[in-house]
């Protein structure tokens, strides 16, 4: 189930200018478009495997509750044995409903919110849980450095509410990593602080909004940069290179950036393949990570279903050679939630995979 957006296919334009353009701006239909794109490639290799799909492309033409029910029920959405849902806040939160009802596992492959997860056992979340990032950079700061001190920028709001949570859960727990919450709202001195502290980490959680992320990510970035002597080392969740590619990266560089990158990694063999085949096939190169997640989720999910039928649902680590992103489903308050993330960080300008251990 996803929007294809047929009805503003005039919009995209295709003059040799926009044309090389193309990946600088954004158009909805080639997002979906690819998402498809990367599902068929992986229906390709599971036919090779013997494993044969069907496949229905429900195209949801609107996002209030009576248009997404429309297209549920009139493609009997609810009789399949698995639901793709490629679908924004609300849409997503009426189609997960009737998935609910009818007993049939839905899978959202774009939402980092885990409140998806909550009202519903037949709920299923790709992008990587909040539990699972912060389990990996948290050991990736004790295996770096040891003894450093971390120090965690908030602001208190409802966005960023989740992670900063389970950070200072799992800090709890483990003991081992000294912390200081740091709510930039309230006072932004942190570099004087972090000046006279050699051995830092600074976890970036601060979300207060698109216009305000962008204010408060130069002026974050500004002033670690400015400490020339034991620089920082800088982790965010989201990846910035991405969503702010305006932003300075020889400070990104100097900061020692790692991040949860979403962008390809051409010293991993899998991300080449997979780049070279898409390539291959559709003659140009994914405008966006969406192609990559139809590929990786369709390989996981039929996988797990073709050998382990329902039971797929109760202990899914079945079928994950030949992703481009780590897979696993555990179960959370409710539905099930990806634990797997894999971190990064940024050497020569570049995002490499970080140690863990």
């Amino acid at each position: 189930m996803m929007p294809l957006h047929l009805d503003q296919i005039d919009e995209i334009s295709t003059t040799k200018f926009d044309i090389e353009q193309r990946g600088k701006k954004s158009y909805r239909q080639f997002e979906f478009i690819e998402f498809y794109e990367g599902i068929s490639m992986a229906l390709d290799k599971l036919a090779a495997e013997g494993i044969s799909v069907e496949l229905n492309v429900v195209d949801v033409q609107g996002t209030t509750p009576a248009q997404v029910e429309e297209a549920f029920t009139s493609h009997r959405v609810g009789e399949s044995d698995v639901v793709v849902a490629l679908l924004l806040r609300d849409a997503f939160a009426r189609a997960a409903e009737l998935a609910r009802q009818a007993g049939v596992y839905i899978v959202n492959p774009m939402s980092t919110r885990s409140e998806i997860c909550a009202e519903s056992p037949y709920t299923v979340k790709m992008q990587p849980s909040a539990a699972g990032m912060v389990a990996t950079l948290l050991a990736n700061m004790k295996a770096e450095r040891p003894d450093a001190h971390l120090y965690i920028i908030h602001s208190g709001s409802k966005a960023e509410r989740e992670t900063v949570e389970e950070v200072k859960r799992q800090l709890a727990e483990r003991g081992d990593i000294r912390y200081t919450l740091f709510n930039w709202s309230q006072n932004a001195k942190l570099a004087s602080t972090l000046k006279n502290s050699p051995d830092c980490h600074v976890l970036s959680l601060y979300d207060q909004g698109k216009d305000l992320n962008r204010v408060y990510v130069n002026n974050l970035l500004n002033r670690l940069a400015s400490i020339k002597q034991h620089s920082p080392v800088l982790y965010t969740v989201a990846d910035w290179s991405r969503e702010y590619p305006d932003i300075d990266f020889n400070q990104l560089q100097q900061l020692n950036y790692h991040t949860f990158a979403t962008a390809w990694d051409m010293t991993n063999e899998v991300h080449v393949a997979f780049l070279q085949e898409f390539r291959s096939r559709y003659g140009t190169e994914p405008t966006s990570p969406l192609a990559a997640s139809g590929h990786d989720l369709t390989l996981y999910l039929v996988r797990g279903l073709h050998r382990l039928g329902s039971n797929f649902w109760a202990s899914s680590t079945a079928g994950v050679h030949g992703l481009t992103q780590p897979l696993r489903l555990v179960r959370t308050s409710a539905g099930l939630e990806n634990e797997r993330a894999t971190l990064y960080r940024m050497e020569s300008l570049r995002l490499v995979p970080a140690p863990t251990k």
